[in-house]
């Protein structure tokens, strides 16, 4: 991504983790596809995978959801959701029912939400330093420090 443009969503793997940033926007059935690419090659690499998701309150569409059901069926990965978005959080709650082990945190506990995934010191230290470029791709201020 180049210029003032910003894309509604982006996204990382980092090992067996992908770290996905939102805006406040549904993404673009472009980005989602491309988004599917790379989940389809991140569940037949890594069977202990993991999810990130950051968002300001945009998330799948419904159909978007039901795509990526397709790819990955049955299997269960850890995956924390950081947003203060109640429609996201009750989105998580749905497929909660298909994934045990999903789990929203508010976007102040990072650390909760790693901890949630199980990651090595050294996964996390790659993870933040990718998430302010992912932030900046799709318009989100990253927090203070």
């Amino acid at each position: 991504m180049t210029g003032a443009a910003v894309c509604n969503m982006a996204f990382e793997a980092v090992g067996r983790t992908l770290v996905i940033v939102h805006n406040a926007n549904y993404p673009t059935d472009a980005e989602w596809d491309a988004y599917l690419q790379a989940l389809l090659a991140h569940v037949t690499q890594w069977k202990d995978r993991r999810s990130l998701v950051l968002t300001a309150g945009g998330a799948p569409s419904s159909k978007q959801r039901t795509r990526m059901s397709e790819v990955v069926g049955d299997s269960v990965a850890p995956t924390a959701v950081l947003t203060t978005s109640a429609p996201v959080q009750a989105t998580v709650g749905a497929l909660h029912l298909r994934n045990a082990a999903i789990r929203t945190f508010p976007p102040d506990d990072l650390d909760g939400a790693l901890a949630h995934l199980g990651l090595r010191e050294e996964e996390k230290k790659r993870i933040l330093l990718i998430l302010p470029g992912l932030k900046q791709k799709v318009g989100v201020e990253p927090e203070p420090t």
